[in-house]
């Protein structure tokens, strides 16, 4: 962790003197990673591309004010895209999706309602704490698209198509994401979700 944080204060340096190396280093380290945050907000593969060439494109222009002191670089430019996600969204007349399920959501939203038994609540309620958690050692790529698989109800296809990312990789994440999760949740946990 320390050594990528001393790597992107140099790239940063490197960046505010105009060196172009470092700017595709900086793009090949963090596209991929801010196209998935943009296209969470936007919903759109054109626009969540537009939205992280601005971001880079501001960066080049003001990298200097980036301060170390307050931040990491990936917290930076997490920060720049979300922002200018929204603006983008603001700017097209439509609305950040404030109902969108995500990983946070799991346990109000998967977990099916128990009516009045306070003792399966309790149960299920236990359950989708237990997921929640396996849910988070998930890497946020294979969140990304789980969550458009399962939440959205994409295909493996249309996922590919609306991410950018290539399908055999979509298919890769989903399986191993997939595979993490039942390495994570015991046998009888499993028993409990069917």
């Amino acid at each position: 962790m320390e050594e990528t944080h001393q790597e992107d204060i140099q790239l940063i340096g490197r960046i505010v003197q105009q060196d172009e190396a470092a700017l595709r280093r900086l793009i090949e380290k963090y596209k991929t990673r801010l196209m998935g945050l943009a296209f969470k907000t936007v919903y759109s593969k054109e626009l969540a591309e537009e939205v992280v060439m601005d971001v880079f494109v501001r960066v080049w222009e003001k990298g200097g004010m980036f301060n170390a002191e307050k931040g990491n670089l990936r917290g930076w430019l997490f920060q720049m895209t979300r922002n200018r996600s929204i603006d983008y969204l603001r700017k097209s007349g439509r609305r950040v999706d404030d109902t969108a399920v995500g990983w946070t959501d799991v346990h109000e939203n998967v977990i099916p309602s128990t009516g009045d038994n306070p003792e399966k609540h309790a149960q299920q309620k236990d359950l989708a704490s237990l997921v929640q958690s396996a849910l988070s050692q998930l890497s946020e790529d294979q969140q990304l698209v789980l969550g458009l698989a399962y939440f959205k109800g994409l295909s493996n296809s249309q996922i590919a198509n609306e991410t950018g990312i290539p399908l055999g990789t979509v298919k890769t994440r989903i399986r191993r994401g997939m595979l993490k999760l039942k390495d994570f949740l015991s046998e009888s946990d499993l028993a409990r979700l069917a």
